[in-house]
């Protein structure tokens, strides 16, 4: 978290990773939740439910490093 050190005062920088790390775990579980639902369904259904969360959240990255 280098940017959120870089931009948060130092007694706040604690909480914020703090609210970070719960807010990651959080998507955490309802992506693993979805593709094992999809798995249910059908095994093939959770390479696309990987896909469907991922890919969504690599195209504004692979963006940004592209930029830099």
């Amino acid at each position: 978290m280098p940017l959120v050190k870089e931009h948060i005062r130092a007694a706040e920088q604690s909480s914020v990773e703090s609210l970070a790390r719960v807010i990651a775990q959080l998507l955490y579980i309802v992506a693993v939740w979805v593709v094992n639902r999809a798995a249910n369904i059908r095994l093939e259904y959770s390479l696309l439910a990987t896909v469907a969360i991922f890919v969504p959240l690599a195209i504004p990255i692979a963006y940004k490093l592209r930029k830099e």
